[in-house]
């Protein structure tokens, strides 16, 4: 089983399109798509603008319920919540061992291509230590889960 997540990557505010880069926080990012497996490899990655709650529900791609009512709904939404922990454990790996991807004030100073293929080699290189078995970096107790961004950005770049 894979896991669908995201994760905002701070940028500098580029000179075309500049509020197409402008995520639910108010600030300049790149959203990133990242599926992983339960050991952490990442099976897929997108790095542009892609929202959870704007996924349509699948046989194959479990979308969250906004407001669980019925105890079955409940069970589901708990179970997902459990299910995503993983992927969000991945991005946080990633984001401790790649520094220049992470939230933590830093900004990426480059075009929005070149943030995009900079946030995929992290996610490539991270594949590689896990790879390697590397030991895994401590990741900060406060990482939190970036949701839903509006607007699209220019690159779609795969593993």
């Amino acid at each position: 089983m894979s896991v669908v997540d995201e994760a905002c990557n701070r940028q500098l505010a580029p000179s075309d399109e500049e509020d197409g880069f402008v995520n639910r926080k108010n600030f300049h990012s790149i959203n990133t798509q990242v599926i992983c497996d339960a050991t952490l490899r990442v099976t897929d990655l997108v790095a542009r603008w892609l929202g959870d709650s704007g996924y349509a529900l699948r046989p194959w791609l479990m979308t969250p319920i906004l407001h669980p009512a019925t105890e079955p709904e409940q069970r589901y939404s708990r179970a997902r919540r459990k299910t995503r922990s993983v992927v969000e454990r991945c991005i946080g790996v990633v984001k401790s061992r790649f520094r220049c991807i992470d939230l933590s004030g830093r900004v990426l100073q480059y075009t929005p291509e070149k943030a995009c293929k900079i946030i995929t080699c992290a996610f490539i290189l991270h594949n590689i230590c896990m790879m390697y078995r590397l030991p895994l970096p401590d990741v900060p107790e406060d990482h939190e889960p970036e949701g839903d961004g509006p607007a699209p950005a220019p690159c779609n770049t795969s593993i």
